[in-house]
């Protein structure tokens, strides 16, 4: 999605240049993935184009929700939050101010109870890519895998 007219388009001869694109790249074909996912399911246009929120979010096939800040869940969330922060940054750097809850269905069929050490993790990401994050989920670097 650049647009360079009749000039010639940048090389891309470093590292950070070259990662740049390759993360537009990736959003792009994680959009289309769910457009196309939307597509298939409604039998109709696509889902990129809708103005409907939910609709965007259902063709992600997640379970969002809002966690009520008078509840525990809320408390732990912060008070983990909040601890990291003051043992990393020696003070509180963000505030919380909401949680949600994302349950990927895809990861639910696979997660077993028989593991005892259950622990909360968290992330943090530019919102670029959170179409990426809630349809494919945070995927290890090839190297690891």
């Amino acid at each position: 999605p650049h647009k360079f007219g009749r000039v010639r388009p940048p090389v891309l001869n470093d590292l950070t240049l070259f990662t740049k694109e390759f993360e537009l790249l990736e959003l792009m074909k994680d959009m289309v993935e769910v457009s196309d996912k939307s597509k298939e399911e409604s039998g109709g246009g696509s889902v990129l184009a809708s103005h409907d929120v939910d609709k965007q979010y259902e063709s992600l096939s997640n379970k969002i929700e809002y966690v009520e800040p008078d509840s525990e869940e809320f408390e732990k969330v912060k008070d983990e939050i909040y601890q990291s922060q003051e043992r990393s940054h020696g003070k509180q750097v963000v505030e919380v101010v909401n949680v949600y809850s994302v349950c990927r269905a895809e990861e639910r069929k696979r997660f077993t109870k028989r593991v005892k050490n259950h622990r909360m993790l968290y992330h943090g990401s530019r919102i670029a890519n959170w179409v990426g994050l809630l349809s494919r989920g945070i995927l290890l670097p090839k190297v690891v895998v």
